[in-house]
C-alpha cells in the first residue's frame, strides 16, 4: 500500500499538480481567514500566509511556495486589509511592513527548501551507505566461502601428502624386506658355491648372475632411498641430508654444508618436509644450474622458534616468475612449506645463481 510520503513524492514530480496544490492551499487559507472574521480583527493576515507558504514549500517545493506567497498576499490584501477592495498599500510604514513580510516568506521558503535538500542528500548518502554495506557483506560472505574452500583444500592436500609419505614408507618396507632380501639370499647362496664344486661351463654363468644380483640390489636400494630414505626414520634429518649429498656429489660437483649444533630430532612432519625441500633443490641445481658448487645450511632459530634451511647454487639462474608458473618442482617446494605452516623464498636471476630458503615453525609438527 502506498504511504503518505510516497504519495507526496509522486505529486511533487508533476508540475501541474504541484502548482494546483499551491492554489488549493491559498483557497483553504482564504476560507479559513474568512470564517474567522468575527474573532480576528481586519488586517491580521501575516501569520496565516506564512503558515500556508511553509505548507506549500514542504509539500510541493520552492516554486509553488512562491505562488502561494504571491497569490495569498494579493488576495488577502484585497479581501481583508483596509481599505478593502484595493491592491494598493497605503502609507510608507505599511509598504515597509509588506516588504518585510514578503522577505520573510521568501526566507521561510528558502529555509524549507534547504532543509529538504539536506534531508534528501542525507537519505541518498544513507541509501548509498546501505548499498555499500550490502556489497561489503556480500564480499565478506564470498571471501569467507573462498577461505573455507581453501582451508578445505589445504586439509585435503595435507592428508594426501601424509598418505603419500605413509604409502612410500610401506612400499619401501615391503620392497626391502621382500624383493631385496630375497635377492640378497640368492646372491649369498651363489657366493657360497666354489669353482671346484661347479662345472666350469656353469661357473661363468654363476659369476655373471652374482654381478647382476649385486647391481640389482644396489639399484633397488638407490630407488628406495629416493622414495623414502630409511635413514630419515632411523637417524634423523642430518643423516638423511648427508646421504643425499653422498649420492649427489661427484662429476666435479662440490657440496658444502653447515649444520647448527643444536639440530637434533624433530617431529616426522618437519623432518620429511625439510628433507623433500633439500632433495628437490639439489635435483634442480644438478639438472638445470650448471653450477660446480652447492651450499646447504640448516639452522634452528630461537626467535621465532623455527627451523631454517637454505640451498644455494652459483649457476645459470632463471626468471623466478616464469619458473614458478611453468614448473611443478618449485610449486611443490612452496606448497609443502605452506601446508606445514611455514614460508619460503626463491631468489634467482639469470646468471646470478639460485637461493632457495624455507622457514618451518617447530610447532607445526606438534
Amino acid at each position: 500500500m502506498e504511504s503518505l510520503k510516497q504519495r507526496i513524492n509522486r505529486l511533487r514530480s508533476l508540475n501541474v499538480t504541484r502548482y494546483a496544490g499551491a492554489v488549493a492551499i491559498v483557497l483553504v487559507l482564504l476560507l479559513a481567514r474568512g470564517s474567522l472574521l468575527p474573532w480576528i480583527r481586519n488586517g491580521y493576515v501575516g501569520t496565516p500566509i506564512l503558515v500556508a507558504v511553509g505548507a506549500a514549500a514542504h509539500l510541493f517545493g520552492f516554486g509553488p511556495a512562491l505562488v502561494t506567497l504571491a497569490l495569498g498576499s494579493v488576495t488577502c490584501r484585497y479581501l481583508f486589509v483596509p481599505p478593502k477592495g484595493s491592491l494598493w498599500i497605503v502609507g510608507l510604514d505599511s509598504q515597509i511592513a509588506f516588504g518585510i513580510f514578503i522577505g520573510s516568506g521568501l526566507i521561510l521558503a528558502l529555509l524549507i527548501r534547504a532543509v529538504q535538500r539536506s534531508q534528501s542528500h542525507a537519505e541518498e548518502q544513507a541509501s548509498l551507505c546501505r548499498f555499500k554495506q550490502q556489497e561489503l557483506e556480500q564480499e565478506a560472505a564470498r571471501r569467507e566461502g573462498v577461505e573455507a574452500t581453501l582451508r578445505s583444500s589445504d586439509t585435503i592436500l595435507r592428508r594426501l601428502i601424509a598418505r603419500q609419505e605413509n604409502d612410500k614408507h610401506s612400499l619401501c618396507d615391503e620392497f626391502h624386506d621382500g624383493i631385496i632380501q630375497s635377492a640378497m639370499g640368492v646372491k649369498m647362496m651363489l657366493e657360497s658355491l666354489s669353482a671346484s664344486s661347479v662345472p666350469a661351463s656353469h661357473w661363468k654363468v654363476i659369476t655373471d648372475a652374482i654381478g647382476y644380483l649385486s647391481k640389482g640390489i644396489e639399484d633397488g636400494r638407490r630407488v628406495l632411498q629416493g622414495i623414502r630414505p630409511a635413514s630419515l626414520d632411523d637417524f634423523g634429518l642430518v643423516a638423511s641430508i648427508e646421504d643425499l649429498i653422498r649420492e649427489s656429489s661427484g662429476n666435479g660437483l662440490r657440496i658444502t654444508r653447515k649444520y647448527d649444533p643444536a639440530i637434533g630430532r624433530f617431529p616426522e612432519t618437519i623432518e620429511t618436509t625439510i628433507y623433500r625441500v633439500v632433495q628437490e633443490s639439489l635435483h634442480n641445481a644438478q639438472k638445470y644450474s650448471g653450477s660446480d658448487a652447492i651450499q646447504i645450511e640448516l639452522s634452528q632459530l630461537e626467535t621465532p622458534d623455527e627451523l631454517r634451511v637454505v640451498v644455494e647454487d652459483y649457476g645459470s639462474g632463471f626468471e623466478v616468475s616464469a619458473a614458478v608458473n611453468g614448473g611443478c618442482g618449485l610449486i611443490g617446494i612452496t606448497e609443502r612449506i605452506r601446508l606445514a605452516g611455514g614460508r619460503s623464498a626463491i631468489e634467482s636471476a639469470v646468471g646470478m645463481g639460485t637461493r632457495v630458503s624455507a622457514w618451518l615453525p617447530l610447532s607445526a609438527g606438534r
